[in-house]
């Protein structure tokens, strides 16, 4: 009964794609809060590098921000998927023992994402010509939620002939107690399913949400900034009435953390200052490399500017 269960394209389809919830929110917790990689964050990057410059301003005046969204949608989806195929592949393989099937289904995805993380950040770097992200830090970015995948799914199939007395099989056609028995297996993963899924989804808005929303929310500069004037009384326009535009319409300059930001990222991408580096080369005669305290260091001018 487990064989024929696990035989069923669309039942192990299905059991895939909650098993890959789980492995995905996984996913996300480490690039929330440890600074991991992402796939599709880093296959929306590798479609925006080989996307020609023309097609992406058409699609942002078009779209706006919809379309990197859209495209950062598309990329999970597409993870989701993956997931679902590599538990239907598993099936070409036997599937004896719960470590087995556990630890053949986590190297088996882990293999794959990782060939294909490392050949998205390869093309990445090749149009950019700049780092996309650690070969090290991706792979182990990819241990923990793959781990999860393995055995996750190999627990939907655990113990389940203990759950139910199974009926003494023979080649006779299927009696009412073996249809009987088929079916509460079939619920009992299901059900397992269901479980894994429940808990995962909490944890993938979560963490969707918090990877959009962390770097786009600014905290205001202090009042003492030097080109902020001081707050006048006007009569808001009609549209206005926003509370959080205070600032902008008080004031003639625009404060930073109120000035939109244009870039082809879902993510805002996280620099680390101390190992950033501006290499100027080309047609150049002499190209160079600066830090961004040697930047800083150098001599600045403040003017008005309307844009």
């Amino acid at each position: 009964m487990i064989e024929k269960l696990g035989r069923n394209t669309a039942t192990t389809f299905v059991l895939g794609l909650a098993a890959g919830a789980v492995a995905i929110a996984i996913s996300l917790l480490i690039r929330s809060f440890a600074g991991g990689s992402f796939i599709p964050e880093l296959a929306s990057q590798t479609l925006f590098s080989l996307t020609p410059g023309q097609f992406e301003s058409q699609a942002v005046e078009n779209f706006g921000p919809l379309a990197k969204y859209s495209a950062f949608t598309v990329a999970i989806i597409i993870y989701f998927i993956l997931y679902g195929l590599f538990a239907v592949l598993l099936t070409r393989f036997h599937w004896k023992g719960y470590l087995r099937r556990a630890t053949l289904a986590s190297a088996v995805a882990y293999v794959i994402l990782l060939i294909i993380s490392i050949s998205l950040v390869t093309i990445t770097e090749a149009h950019t010509h700049t780092e996309a992200t650690s070969i090290t830090r991706l792979a182990i970015s990819l241990i923990l939620p793959q781990i999860a995948f393995g055995f996750i799914l190999s627990s939907f199939y655990a113990n389940v002939r203990l759950s139910q007395k199974k009926p003494v099989l023979d080649k006779k056609p299927e009696t009412t107690s073996e249809i009987d028995y088929s079916k509460r297996v079939s619920r009992t993963v299901f059900l397992r399913a269901a479980i894994a899924t429940i808990i995962a989804l909490p944890i993938l808005y979560l963490g969707l949400n918090r990877l959009f929303l962390q770097h786009e929310v600014q905290v205001p500069p202090p009042s003492s900034s030097p080109l902020l004037l001081p707050q006048q009384s006007i009569t808001r326009p009609l549209g206005f009435k926003d509370p959080r535009l205070t600032p902008l319409l008080d004031s003639e300059v625009t404060p930073t953390y109120l000035f939109y930001r244009i870039d082809i990222n879902p993510i805002v991408p996280q620099v680390d200052s101390t190992s950033w580096t501006l290499t100027v080369k080309g047609q150049v005669k002499n190209p160079f490399t600066m830090t961004n305290e040697k930047i800083k260091s150098m001599p600045s001018v403040e003017e008005y500017a309307t844009l």
